[in-house]
């Protein structure tokens, strides 16, 4: 049985907290969650993107498909906004966008900061090894710190969905 990105975090987290201090050991255990957070985010919104696509009736059209394929990021306007405005236009984005700001003020603005934020970090943290310098070495934010973005993010997925869903 395949683990949820809540226990793959946690048990993470357990492991970092276990161990002494003073080894590489806790550093590589930061850089893993955040990119095992990254590939959760990724995997979500493929698979929105996917049910979209399914509910709008061009899951099989090989432009969404190559579109889905094709996009290897999650940073909210390039990325997320992209993938869905190719699947359902302008229009369905507008609507969905719209909806949220009014039901949830300030969430959209939250969800494009967040992506963005965590965007730049995973950038950083997969462009540079452990045996970087110290001057090039991207600061790494303890497991709890992804734990805490997962659940945060989580809502505000849920809360997108729903909108694009409503929207078609």
């Amino acid at each position: 049985m395949a683990n949820t990105i809540e226990q793959v975090l946690a048990e993470l987290d357990r492991w970092y907290n276990e161990l002494p201090g003073g080894t590489e050991r806790p550093r590589l255990l930061s850089k893993l969650a955040v990119l095992e957070l990254c590939g959760w985010v990724e995997q979500r919104f493929d698979g929105i993107a996917h049910d979209i696509a399914k509910m709008a009736g061009v899951e099989t059209e090989q432009t969404v498909i190559d579109r889905i394929g094709k996009t290897y990021g999650f940073d909210y306007g390039p990325h997320v906004r992209g993938v869905f405005l190719s699947i359902g236009g302008e229009v369905l984005m507008r609507k969905a966008e719209n909806s949220l700001d009014a039901s949830f003020q300030g969430d959209l603005d939250r969800l494009r900061s967040m992506l963005g934020s965590l965007w730049r970090h995973r950038c950083e943290l997969a462009h540079n090894s452990s045996d970087s310098t110290m001057g090039q070495l991207p600061s790494v934010n303890a497991p709890s710190w992804a734990i805490n973005q997962q659940r945060v993010l989580a809502k505000l997925i849920v809360k997108l969905e729903a909108e694009l869903r409503g929207a078609l």
